[in-house]
């Protein structure tokens, strides 16, 4: 059975954006797994359905896409709505760490193409259970209803050259 803990912080700025007077308000929701092998669709699905009930509160049009922005070095999922330029993030943030997969990335044995053929393989899992979730009747209402509202799906890898790619529902 997987070990899941969540932290929820009180909101607070980004100390970065701070410095350029961008003093708006994050609250960065985090859950941690470990030991999670055969549950990952069960625990995605706790992380994204509340991500996406936070979007459905999102009004006007500065914010119409879901980003699920997976950074494989350290194993770690981003579900933020934004904007098309990452202008506009809203103040609801998820975040899902998978430590399983991020422990052998911290362990001095592995060579550059090993650490490069981990990523992405972690990468693709990650992209295909992300397209699994969102295709799930769990998700299904709450889609149509964020998709009514004019919100698309869309998949990233952080800092990745390769910009972000429609996930069709």
């Amino acid at each position: 059975m997987a070990k899941v803990t969540w932290k929820h912080p009180a909101p607070r700025a980004n100390p970065f954006e701070a410095l350029v007077g961008d003093h708006r308000k994050y609250a960065v929701h985090l859950c941690v797994v470990e030991s999670f092998e055969g549950e990952e669709i069960e625990i995605l699905m706790n992380v994204v359905l509340p991500a996406l009930e936070s979007a459905k509160q999102i009004f006007g049009n500065a914010a119409r896409c879901i980003l699920f922005d997976f950074d494989s070095v350290y194993s770690v999922l981003t579900i933020v709505a934004t904007d098309r330029s990452r202008s506009h993030d809203q103040s609801e943030v998820y975040k899902l760490q998978l430590t399983d997969w991020d422990h052998p990335m911290q362990s001095k044995t592995m060579t550059d193409d090993e650490i490069e053929s981990f990523c992405s393989r972690n990468c693709s899992t990650m992209h295909g259970l992300v397209e699994r979730v969102l295709r799930e009747a769990k998700c299904r209402n709450i889609i149509s209803e964020l998709s009514a509202q004019g919100f698309e799906f869309w998949w990233g890898e952080a800092d990745s050259e390769k910009g972000w790619q429609h996930i069709p529902v």
